[in-house]
């Protein structure tokens, strides 16, 4: 977890709390939106078809997003397309609002007081609280209205993101873990650079080989760096098949307790990654996120576990200093980790407005930002995938795997999933993840056992669970 996790939890807690009372029984947004409930999307709000946004003043909308670096120069100049496109008609105004977690608190709180957004990209940690929130218009009612085809989505990706048959949000920036690994030491240690380890027990196996030690003993190379991440923690349920959570995973219903403890899913994660740092395969250090990629990049661990939006910054930093590879996330072991990976990054979502022309535009605004061309020039300007199929076709994204090769693997491992793998979905999935991290790294100092840890994880999510779920019962 990094420095500022303890933090960001502190203020996510606080925010929930303050969120609570009002949360279920929904509330106006920004330019007069609808109130609502849990599920107030039921309700179309959708204007008519015949909404024409050639005539008419200027329609302003107000985009808050947090992507940063050069993710954020490729959105601007997105945005900037669509703005002189529809010059005079639509005009974007796209706000940092720092990251996913700052942004959801600072949503939060706005949209209480009739501040937010007309759009909002989102974390799919927020997907559970945003559709209960009332405060959202579902992707649905206008992809019914205009019969949009949303097979043009790629199918495992816009799972994440369907309940009930009703697509919520708008994939954006989307992504899956991967192993990265250094092909030369590979090669150095007499090890097969295109048969890469599929398990966490394979590269505990081949850590030996990957080892290098001073004249001191100490290690100077090792197998892998992966830090505590709640997102790995919850892959390795996916590639289990074991849920994270009771109903249906939180899909048939709000979870009201997790589900790893007693599936054994929980347990086997836990093993399998403390032995990582007690086999000496993972030095302590590489639990932390930044020193787990400086030391990849420099050379000093062969193997790394990161999303793929990290790709094309990963091979600018190592500028050519090894071959890098790429392989499926590993799982737990080959005899359990029969299953797929599930999605992260972030969707679009869409606030609630009486203003027919406003969420005319919104609409256009989104289409625009998911079309083929424009999701090949972000695919090639950041690492995400392209959520919509016929971006595949594009030349720019062509040209760009054919130079870039290593983005292939990721193309494979999601089309190598399912539907079935979309994940969890709860409404105070911040919460848990940071409950999760802190437990793992309890764990890894040696503080506590692993059994312990799986405890401890299980009494704090599931009673938070039961405060929330008790806070917004209708």
């Amino acid at each position: 977890m990094k420095k500022s996790s303890l933090k960001r939890m502190a203020a996510f807690l606080c925010a929930v709390a303050c969120a609570g009372s009002f949360l279920l029984a929904g509330c106006s947004s920004s330019g007069g939106a609808s109130s609502g409930g849990a599920d107030s999307g039921e309700s179309s709000s959708a204007p008519a078809a015949s909404v024409d946004l050639t005539s008419g003043p200027e329609v302003d909308l107000t985009f808050w997003h947090s992507m940063g670096g050069t993710n954020a120069k490729a959105l601007q100049t997105m945005i900037d397309e669509f703005n002189a496109k529809n010059k005079g008609h639509i005009k974007v105004t796209a706000q940092f609002q720092g990251n996913y977690d700052d942004a959801i608190n600072k949503f939060k709180s706005a949209m209480v007081s009739k501040s937010g957004p007309d759009i909002f990209q989102s974390y799919e940690l927020g997907t559970r609280y945003l559709i209960d929130s009332g405060f959202t218009d579902p992707m649905q009612n206008y992809i019914d209205r205009d019969k949009w085809d949303v097979k043009q989505i790629d199918a495992n990706i816009a799972a994440y993101y369907t309940v009930n048959d009703k697509l919520y949000s708008m994939p954006f920036n989307s992504s899956t873990p991967l192993l990265y690994y250094n092909k030369d030491a590979f090669k150095a240690a007499g090890l097969d650079p295109e048969k890469p380890p599929k398990t966490l027990e394979e590269i505990i196996s081949l850590a030996p080989k990957l080892t290098k030690k001073d004249a001191s003993g100490n290690a100077t190379q090792s197998a892998i760096g992966m830090w505590s991440y709640g997102w790995f923690l919850d892959e390795s349920l996916n590639k289990m098949k074991k849920p994270s959570f009771d109903n249906g995973n939180g899909r048939t219903g709000a979870p009201t307790k997790v589900a790893f403890d007693s599936n054994g899913g929980g347990a086997a994660y836990l093993k399998a990654y403390h032995r990582l740092v007690e086999s000496g395969a993972m030095p302590k250090y590489a639990i932390d996120a930044d020193n787990a990629r400086s030391a990849f990049v420099n050379g000093k661990v062969t193997m790394y576990v990161e999303s793929t939006a990290v790709l094309a910054s990963l091979l600018k930093a190592i500028n050519g200093k090894f071959e890098l590879g790429t392989a499926y996330f590993p799982g737990v072991d080959d005899k359990v980790s029969t299953g797929g990976v599930s999605i992260g990054g972030a969707s679009l979502w869409m606030m609630k407005n009486d203003d027919a022309r406003k969420q005319a535009a919104k609409w256009e605004f989104i289409k625009f930002m998911v079309s083929p061309k424009e999701q090949a020039f972000w695919n090639t300007k950041t690492g995400y995938f392209p959520i919509t199929t016929e971006a595949y076709n594009e030349p720019v994204f062509k040209e760009n795997v054919k130079k870039y090769p290593q983005f292939q693997t990721a193309i494979n491992q999601l089309h190598d999933s399912s539907p079935e793998s979309a994940g969890a979905l709860c409404a105070i999935y911040t919460q848990v993840r940071k409950i999760e991290e802190t437990e793992m790294q309890k764990m890894l100092n040696n503080q506590q056992t692993e059994d312990q840890a799986l405890k401890n994880m299980t009494d704090q999510i599931n009673s938070a669970l039961e405060d929330y779920n008790a806070s917004n019962a209708k």
